[in-house]
């Protein structure tokens, strides 16, 4: 309920006369004995989320497991990886996943970071810089 409608619930609309059977909030009018109640609407269930989205993501994991299953059986020839001063021999399968695995982390903490800034920002009430 709006306010101008809330704190004036039960004076007249225009001041000149008693409250009248309209100028009432529907909480507080009588029902009229002739008419019958209108039945509520259905009720969206109570479940967040699609389920049909649910399923679909399950599905697109299942399929990106068993295509990365398929990927290290099929990529066992071993390379030589070198980082600063380490040096070393790895399947390329195994080099190239702890390649996206540590690509994934960085770009989480970077993320993290920026919703946390942004999140401070809304707090504080200061806008949040546009992007160039």
């Amino acid at each position: 309920m709006p306010f101008h409608r809330w704190f004036n619930r039960g004076r007249p609309d225009d001041g000149s006369g008693p409250a009248t059977a309209a100028s009432r909030p529907p909480s507080r009018r009588r029902p009229d004995p002739d008419t019958k109640p209108e039945p509520e609407p259905p009720r969206e269930p109570d479940v967040p989320g699609n389920p049909f989205g649910v399923w679909a993501a399950i599905a697109a994991g299942v399929l990106l497991a068993a295509v990365l299953i398929v990927f290290l059986l099929s990529n066992t020839d071993p390379v030589e990886v070198a980082f600063l001063r380490f040096k070393g021999e790895l399947p390329l399968a195994i080099a190239l996943l702890i390649a996206v695995i540590a690509g994934t982390v960085i770009a989480l903490v970077l993320a993290a970071a920026r919703a946390t800034r942004l999140r401070y920002q809304a707090r504080s009430g200061r806008r949040p810089p546009t992007p160039p």
